[in-house]
């Protein structure tokens, strides 16, 4: 397994997860219970978030959610999300189950959360790609074209492609 952790913003990327997965689980006790999460839910919010949080990370790490760049998102990483918050939720509910019996835990908070992860994770790695579009000046790469001139020459490929097919006969 190839280790990414070595690249240079691989530590920044993980603590700002970490905050959003943090809050994600914070939001679905808050929407739980209608921003006012009594005493002991609370605490145990407190005892079920490094696990929770452990469990996430060690899931976003093993669907490679961590491996592309943020201004490169596309829906194949979004679906790595999806599918890391759903094995994390349900690991996260084994844990529950096994070592509380779901005793003093609400079994909904488990549902909106996942909705939260993946709504806080994929949506600020949209919002990195939108800022990457939208205002950052990337130098041109060697050997890339405008996209006009790309659509030219592809453009102009196809119509030599069909006059040649029409001039042997083949339509």
């Amino acid at each position: 397994m190839k280790f990414r952790f070595l690249y240079k913003n691989f530590f920044i990327i993980l603590v700002i997860d970490i905050m959003i997965l943090a809050l994600a689980l914070f939001s679905a006790y808050l929407v739980r219970f209608d921003f006012d999460i009594p005493r002991n839910f609370f605490i145990l919010f407190l005892h079920l978030l490094p696990v929770a949080l452990l469990i996430k990370i060690i899931c976003f790490y093993f669907f490679d959610v961590y491996s592309g760049m943020w201004r490169y998102i596309s829906t194949s990483d979004l679906i790595n999300i999806v599918k890391a918050a759903t094995i994390s939720m349900f690991l996260l509910v084994c844990y529950i189950l096994l070592r509380y019996k779901f005793i003093g835990f609400p079994r909904s908070v488990f549902m909106i959360d996942w909705c939260f992860t993946i709504l806080f994770i994929s949506g600020f790695r949209l919002c990195i790609r939108l800022y990457y579009e939208q205002f950052s000046e990337a130098p041109p790469q060697a050997g890339a074209l405008p996209v006009s001139v790309r659509f030219f020459q592809t453009e102009t490929y196809r119509r030599q492609k069909s006059a040649h097919r029409r001039s042997r006969g083949l339509r």
